[in-house]
């Protein structure tokens, strides 16, 4: 009986360690959500950012594109190394929105990876990482903004 017990009490054990270790699932959407709030609440509507990407893609959908932001609207989109307008296939590097976005489409999806970064006071996302799945190789992409400066 003693044996049993010891063995039920240490089959209890991995398992609350196994559960500790798993990370809390709702984390990407209430970081999400608070960051989103943050946002808001700042009620910056005019403002200047960098985005990169980092990808299996094409070269020129690596290049860093400097976004300008007035009134909610996009007014300019060029590429940060040369200040050469990037294309309309640019366009997921618009709004601070629109990176919400991402990754709101990446939850949405169930992406087997969502991580993303915030700026703690004004809830901008700073990194974003995404793997859409563990069994497609060369599947993630990683984003990140820099040089933000509201206007």
């Amino acid at each position: 009986m003693a044996i049993m017990r010891r063995t039920i009490t240490f089959a209890l054990e991995i398992v609350v360690a196994a559960l500790g270790a798993c990370t809390d699932a709702t984390a990407p959407e209430s970081d999400l959500a608070v960051s989103r709030q943050r946002w808001a609440m700042s009620n910056i509507r005019s403002y200047d950012f960098t985005a990169s990407r980092s990808c299996f893609c094409a070269p020129q959908s690596l290049r860093s594109v400097t976004v300008s932001v007035t009134n909610g609207v996009v007014t300019r989109r060029v590429f940060a190394d040369t200040g050469e307008p990037a294309p309309a296939s640019e366009s997921e590097f618009s709004t601070v929105e629109a990176l919400f976005d991402i990754v709101q489409g990446a939850l949405a999806r169930h992406a087997a990876v969502v991580d993303a970064s915030y700026d703690p006071a004004l809830g901008v996302p700073v990194r974003i990482s995404i793997d859409g799945s563990f069994q497609i190789a060369d599947d993630e992409v990683s984003y990140g903004v820099s040089g933000f400066h509201a206007r």
